[in-house]
């Protein structure tokens, strides 16, 4: 078979974007992007177990972030199978705000809140995760080597955007549903934040891209064991080279935090010095 001579020739390689994979003849049993989009949501059925899934505005959505924004998803396939997958977009600020909230729906994920960044200046944008899954035989988070592969294709994206295009994502929003969901938040930074709208089964992340930097600063450990520490610092670098000033170390409540105890230690000192001239009136008042 085709995609059998096709899989021998790049078996090193093992993500593409959905028009690599269909170009490559990648795929056993798939020859369109609609049949890529069935693919992606039984593995996210399958992961969350949500008959909800198979909707058909889920489904429609997905084949035109493929179709529209190519550079915004990747699959991963071993031996002509898909396997796993990411998804993003870059929404505009209002639907942002409404992902934080949990009240962003899949029908309103479409071109008309979608940022093309292909028709973008340079600047600065908002991110969100629409999808990434990872098939259950394949979930083994921080042992699996897909997992790792989905993660760098992903960084590897975000620096190729920064580096060539000067598009810089400031912030960035998850709707995590799946423990799986959860875990690549947290590698990536992101922080589970309070959300008057999800449902039990999903919770927002969000950070700044700041805090996602100094998460990550912390982790470079980590981040070597994943085979992503090489891709991660160049994309540091354009961003620092961008923003004309390194990150510091603090995350926000850190800097909170201490600006507050030298707030705290600015009165106490007021307080004390108040107390030593108070005193020492006194004391001229009783000498006299």
């Amino acid at each position: 078979m085709i995609w059998q001579s096709i899989s021998k020739k790049y078996k090193r390689k093992y993500i593409f974007t959905c028009q690599e994979a269909l170009a490559k003849k990648m795929l056993k049993n798939i020859s369109s992007i609609d049949e890529i989009a069935s693919k992606c949501l039984d593995i996210c059925k399958e992961t969350m177990g949500k008959e909800s899934l198979k909707d058909t505005v889920t489904k429609r959505n997905r084949v035109n972030i493929i179709k529209d924004y190519p550079q915004n998803s990747r699959l991963l396939i071993l031996k002509g199978e898909i396997i796993g997958f990411w998804f993003f977009v870059s929404l505009k600020k209002e639907q942002f705000e409404l992902a934080k909230k949990g009240k962003l729906c899949e029908k309103t994920i479409t071109k008309n809140n979608i940022i093309n960044l292909n028709d973008e200046p340079i600047g600065e944008y908002r991110g969100y995760f629409v999808d990434i899954a990872i098939s259950q035989k394949y979930q083994k988070i921080e042992k699996s080597k897909y997992f790792k592969l989905l993660l760098k294709s992903f960084i590897e994206q975000i620096e190729k955007y920064a580096k060539k295009e000067e598009i810089f994502f400031t912030e960035w929003c998850a709707v995590a549903s799946t423990k799986q969901g959860e875990k690549f938040c947290e590698h990536f930074g992101l922080v589970k934040i309070n959300c008057e709208y999800c449902i039990p089964s999903e919770s927002v992340y969000y950070a700044k891209y700041e805090d996602i930097r100094i998460h990550l600063n912390k982790s470079l450990g980590k981040l070597k064991m994943l085979g992503v520490e090489k891709i991660y610092l160049k994309l540091t670098a354009q961003y620092e080279k961008y923003f004309g000033r390194k990150i510091s170390c603090e995350t926000s409540s850190e800097k909170s935090n201490r600006d507050t105890n030298w707030t705290k230690i600015g009165v106490i000192v007021a307080i004390v010095v108040g107390v030593i001239t108070l005193i020492g009136v006194i004391w001229n008042i009783c000498k006299e």
